[in-house]
């Protein structure tokens, strides 16, 4: 039964959105439908959408006005500036990051999510699972979007180690993480270091105060729309430079702050080659642009030049001799 936020906020829900009209009524009650004795607030970044989202999350918040807090923007922030922002306003003791096309399929999720964390303190927050859908909530075959450990991650802990090689607990979506303003405040400049991508930086951020704990639960439904999710648009603004810059922001922060050595060196490289292939298929300004700007922000320059004329030889030499066209690994 829902209970209004009247006593202090154990919770605090933040949903990002923009132009969800469609979705974000079903995602604001499935998320307002939990059966929980904790209070919790649900913090909803609109992000200055064209259709008719703030107008539907203003008739819920009028439906709710102890526990929804509508942020209704007049000016495009972008994802992880909007996301940032809630988390700014978040009273709660845990948090959890939502987005307004997507929606929860466990009424219970707070609670138990929360009473694991309570009574487990070495750990920085505790992830379950998705259940994808599509446009109309039919579910998907789970192998639709491969082996990704951004929804499939096999094992109970997820440490620093796992992060290091990229790896991810699980979607962050069903993430609940202690929630500690001072650190957030801290790493205000890894949040912002990417415009669309703070998926990466919110699992970094529960690791500070512990590892993540990975349970077979299903308490979220990922929506994948026939107009292309992230990664289609991903792809087609090609945003690798953004890449590079936010895993530099993430070596620099974890030197500064943590203990022990930690490396994404393989990942940035991996991301230059990819760049590189790209702008051979396609020489166009923005794909130049990525290219220059990984190059000329890298502290290796001498290596990734060497990695830029080896990357031109092996790609040329796959499609003009070998006539075919294999992915290449530095």
């Amino acid at each position: 039964m829902l209970k209004d936020n009247t006593d202090e906020v154990v919770v605090s829900v933040t949903l990002v959105t923009y132009n969800h009209e469609k979705f974000i009524e079903k995602a604001m009650r499935s998320i307002l439908s939990q059966k929980t004795n904790y209070c919790y607030e649900l913090i909803v970044g609109d992000d200055a959408s064209t259709d008719k989202t703030p107008k539907i999350i203003k008739k819920i918040a009028d439906e709710y006005p102890n526990i929804v807090v509508p942020v209704l923007r007049e000016k495009n922030l972008g994802a992880t500036r909007n996301g940032y922002d809630l988390w700014c306003r978040a009273k709660g003791k845990y948090i959890i990051s939502c987005d307004g096309d997507d929606c929860w399929c466990d009424d219970n999720r707070i609670q138990e999510q929360v009473d694991f964390l309570e009574t487990h303190p070495e750990y920085g927050g505790v992830c379950g699972r998705v259940r994808l859908i599509d446009e109309t909530d039919s579910p998907l075959p789970d192998d639709i979007m491969g082996n990704s450990s951004f929804f499939v991650f096999e094992r109970d802990e997820f440490t620093r180690e796992d992060f290091e090689k990229w790896l991810m607990p699980g979607h962050v979506s069903a993430m609940m993480l202690r929630f500690d303003f001072a650190k957030k405040k801290k790493m205000k400049d890894v949040f912002l270091s990417h415009s669309t991508v703070g998926d990466r930086i919110s699992v970094l951020y529960g690791l500070l105060m512990g590892n993540i704990y990975c349970t077979q639960n299903i308490v979220m439904c990922y929506r994948i729309l026939n107009t292309g999710n992230f990664m289609t648009q991903y792809q087609k603004k090609n945003l690798r430079d953004e890449d590079v810059r936010m895993m530099q922001a993430i070596e620099n922060f974890i030197h500064k702050e943590c203990d022990g050595s930690f490396s994404l060196e393989s990942i940035k490289k991996d991301r230059f080659v990819a760049a590189i292939s790209i702008w051979l298929k396609k020489n166009t300004k923005r794909n130049r642009q990525v290219l220059w700007n990984i190059w000329s922000e890298s502290d290796k320059k001498l290596i990734y030049s060497w990695i830029l004329i080896k990357t031109i030889a092996i790609k040329l030499y796959y499609w003009y001799i070998l006539h075919e066209d294999r992915k290449i690994e530095i």
